[in-house]
């Protein structure tokens, strides 16, 4: 083991970028290794030849327990494959070095995220390879939560407008190649403005939480709702011809309209009110662009809204491309 513990330490400086000449014995590499706040282990087809203690302390096993232990083992199965593939291309020595993160499961079970370093090199005539390992599981989660607030609304935690373009391209892609209906509903509240002025944008903020807690429970997990700016909210309905999602959008405004609020007034004197929506939705047509498709939706919930609000509307190309008998004028309220 003792040559195999040089080797390890040698290739790891060298790795860090080490000048060994400038190092005075072996024991300073044995040293700093096992010191090394970094996992550290070393491989030999596919099982452990070497780890050090940060390594032992990440995965939670011993030392005999990791000896001649296959690396398999501490990776979850969904990224197995890549895990294979990339050991057979360092121990061969196809690639010298590479740097991948992985799902790791250590030996309590839990789940963690790690970031590991492969670097190839030559033990007793055969391939090897060196792995650096540090656990971000932390790191992790801090991206995942910044990459939630770049697409999230905070007030009323449903996905911004910059994503709801971002999504909504790929919808249309996604239809255009398996020919899937794909539908988008667009609803404002009516009188918000009024609303407001009257009992503050404290109590106006409770309103739209309230809706994106009423939009989420109404519509399917396949479904993706946004708070497209202000009072307007939107929602993509996959694999969603209109008439159906005509369905949901009602059901959304019944909900609301059933709502009860209860804003401030002068002198703290509360009040119930009652709010309503327009909707408009509009379904996709391989003669649409992007652009075109949201402005359907919007003239859709224009038109709503001239008609008094409280109403679903779709827009009047969906209508016209109808079966006699399928929808009846009647259903616009």
């Amino acid at each position: 083991m003792e040559g195999l513990e040089n080797t390890l330490y040698s290739a790891y400086l060298i790795n860090e970028g080490v000048n060994l000449e400038h190092s005075k014995t072996q024991g300073i590499y044995k040293v700093l290794v096992e010191k090394c706040t970094d996992g550290i282990y070393v491989i030999q087809s596919g099982r452990f030849r070497f780890t050090n203690p940060e390594f032992r302390r990440i995965f939670g096993y011993t030392h005999e327990e990791l000896t001649d232990r296959d690396i398999r083992d501490l990776i979850v199965p969904g990224e197995m494959e890549l895990l294979t593939e990339t050991i057979k291309r360092m121990e061969v020595g196809t690639e010298k070095t590479v740097r991948c993160e992985f799902k790791a499961l250590r030996k309590d079970g839990k789940i963690i995220d790690v970031e590991i370093d492969f670097v190839h090199f030559e033990y007793h005539g055969r391939g090897a390879v060196l792995g650096v390992v540090r656990e971000i599981t932390m790191r992790k989660r801090l991206e995942d939560k910044l990459k939630r607030m770049a697409i999230t609304d905070e007030l009323t935690q449903l996905y911004n407008r910059r994503q709801f373009y971002s999504q909504l391209e790929k919808e249309i892609e996604r239809t255009k190649r398996y020919h899937a209906p794909l539908s988008l509903i667009l609803l404002d509240i009516d009188n918000f403005k009024r609303y407001n002025d009257t009992h503050g944008h404290v109590e106006g903020d409770k309103v739209l939480e309230k809706l994106g807690e009423i939009i989420r429970n109404n519509v399917r997990r396949v479904d993706t709702a946004y708070r497209y700016g202000g009072e307007e909210f939107t929602v993509i309905l996959p694999e969603t011809g209109w008439i159906e999602a005509y369905s949901v959008a009602d059901r959304i405004r019944k909900v609301f309209e059933n709502t009860t609020f209860y804003p401030k007034v002068l002198h703290g004197t509360v009040t119930r009110r009652h709010l309503t929506m327009s909707i408009g939705l509009a379904e996709y047509n391989p003669t649409f662009n992007l652009e075109n498709f949201v402005r359907y939706a919007d003239d859709a919930m224009y038109k709503a809204k001239i008609r008094g609000g409280n109403k679903v509307v779709p827009h009047e190309i969906m209508i016209k491309g109808t079966k006699p008998g399928v929808w009846q004028i009647s259903n616009l309220g």
